[in-house]
């Protein structure tokens, strides 16, 4: 009935309601998606899962019951009076096979919980003495129910017993952990039934605080860590959890999607601050957490969407129109800043490169007659050795000084081909990677993908069959070699390309294998994206 491998590693399924009597599984860590006929879930929506329970939501009906996603075996649970769509965060406090299981739902706009225990004929709805509304979390610990407010505050309200028994579980559950523990103080108000505590942060137990961390976006979470000291220690760093991105941005929008390939997270920035929503925007290149980004036809930015970093360039004096563009380092070291754009025609007979170095307010426009062709493709320079390193669509290799100002044709390494690949049947890309040069040839249908290493002593390229622990990022953008501390991640080349589905899945193709999985031709490609690593600083 269940995918292969299914209970051995994270799933996501996906209840249809009514609309479908299969259901999807989407396996996130290699893209694999399957249809499974489950018959208990047909009509079904599912609200939330506790474990390996389902909460599930009879899609005509409105009658709910557990679902055990393995064995099967159904709870039902009473009919809820409320409309779903008053009912926000949820818990369950421990497993419904456990006599005092309790399943808890938060209101969405007034101000109650609803809670019921799989052997109840009906709900309890009972007020609560703080804003629902800004409720982001909630999860039950050591007998008390913990919730997430926005701004962090935490509120402990003692977990129900018994209906009969409510009032009092409350008041002397939560009154024996403030005396015992001295965490906050007891705020009651006569005219609620319930107690809450507010809590200082630095006492929350640390369990609690990473359960929060994951639930947070990435940004939130780096300020997390920086509450105390403790935190920080115990905290995991997400940089080091999160080492790159896919920053994709729509034409005339103030937001961009910020997308994870390890687990299929995303988070939106907002980028209203730099540039007006009605001036379509397009991402040029990458590097070390700074974007090279066109506004416009005529004005180039460098900008850190991360630290909110900006930095205009001169205006263009002719529109952008240039195969590739790249900069040496990132604004915050000034005076060695470079950027550096290219286009070659197809015959490869010129060159023509603009140049702009910190602090100058003009760019520098230069044309160069090649001794040998260079015919330019999209895709942008390396900066190498204090040079700007160009691939050619023959597959040669072209290199502009920006001390000196020179451009030239290398007589090695010999081309790839013989003669240029039709436009648009081959895409290849540039990159360094552990102090050496790559690049990349692949067949635009992914027919076939090819890595060469640039043997400097000899100035050959050599075909590469085995990154090692590398993973390459590639894009005509930004490409992006690094050694990841995940196994899995290892050896495997991943495009910019993200199932048209969920948008959490990324395309990769597996070097040991030679096998792309999953199906390259159900991808797409995000509007205006870039391969982006974060940087803080």
């Amino acid at each position: 009935m269940f995918p292969c491998g299914f209970g051995d590693q994270p799933w996501l399924i996906q209840a249809r309601g009514s609309d479908k009597e299969a259901q999807m599984f989407v396996n996130p860590l290699n893209g694999s998606i399957e249809e499974r006929n489950i018959y208990e879930m047909h009509g079904q929506l599912c609200l939330s899962r506790f474990e390996d329970w389902l909460f599930l939501v009879d899609d005509l009906s409105d009658d709910c019951f557990l679902l055990n996603i393995y064995s099967l075996t159904r709870i039902d649970l009473p009919p809820i009076e409320e409309p779903f769509s008053s009912l926000g965060v949820r818990t369950l406090t421990s497993s419904p096979t456990s006599p005092d299981c309790t399943i808890i739902f938060l209101g969405m706009e007034e101000n109650f919980l609803l809670f019921c225990h799989p052997c109840d004929t009906e709900w309890t709805k009972l007020p609560v003495d703080f804003d629902v509304d800004g409720a982001r979390n909630m999860l039950a610990y050591n007998g008390n129910l913990y919730v997430v407010l926005d701004d962090i505050e935490i509120i402990d309200l003692a977990r129900p017993i018994q209906n009969d028994e409510l009032l009092t579980s409350f008041e002397t559950i939560a009154r024996s952990e403030v005396c015992q523990k001295g965490c906050g103080m007891v705020k009651k108000d006569e005219n609620v039934t319930g107690i809450y505590i507010s809590m200082p942060l630095t006492n929350l137990p640390i369990d609690i605080v990473q359960s929060i961390s994951e639930q947070l976006p990435l940004k939130d979470s780096v300020r997390l860590r920086g509450v105390c000291k403790f935190w920080a220690k115990q905290l995991p760093d997400p940089m080091k959890e999160e080492p790159m991105w896919l920053m994709s941005c729509p034409k005339k929008c103030g937001t961009c999607q910020m997308y994870s390939p390890w687990k299929g997270k995303q988070f939106t920035l907002n980028l209203k601050g730099h540039y007006s929503s009605d001036v379509p925007i397009r991402l040029l290149f990458s590097k070390d957490g700074w974007i090279l980004m066109l506004k416009g036809s005529d004005l180039i930015c460098l900008m850190n969407p991360f630290t909110n970093d900006f930095h205009h360039l001169p205006i263009l004096e002719d529109d952008y129109c240039y195969n590739g563009i790249a900069f040496s380092c990132p604004p915050k070291n000034s005076t060695n800043c470079t950027v550096f754009a290219i286009v070659s025609p197809p015959r490869g007979d010129f060159t023509r490169i603009i140049a702009w170095h910190y602090g100058q307010e003009e760019w520098l426009e230069m044309q160069f007659d090649n001794d040998l062709p260079f015919s330019g493709t999209d895709n942008n320079p390396v900066f190498f050795d204090g040079e700007f390193y160009c691939l050619g669509r023959y597959g040669n290799l072209g290199v502009f000084n920006p001390e000196n100002k020179t451009w030239r044709v290398l007589n090695k390494p010999s081309p790839i081909h013989s003669e240029a690949p039709d436009i648009g049947t081959e895409h290849c890309y540039l990159l360094e990677c552990d102090g050496e040069l790559i690049s990349v040839f692949r067949a635009f249908n992914m027919e076939y993908l090819r890595v060469f290493k640039l043997d400097r002593s000899n100035m050959a390229w050599n075909l590469f069959e085995d990154l090692g622990d590398a993973t390459l990022f590639l894009d005509y953008r930004t490409s992006i070699a690094r050694n990841l501390p995940r196994k899995s991640f290892r050896n495997k080349v991943f495009l910019p390309r993200l199932h048209d589905e969920t948008n959490e899945t990324t395309f990769y193709y597996c070097m040991k294998t030679g096998m792309h999985n999953p199906n390259f031709k159900i991808f797409r490609e995000p509007y205006n994206c870039v391969w982006l690593e974060p940087q803080f600083q």
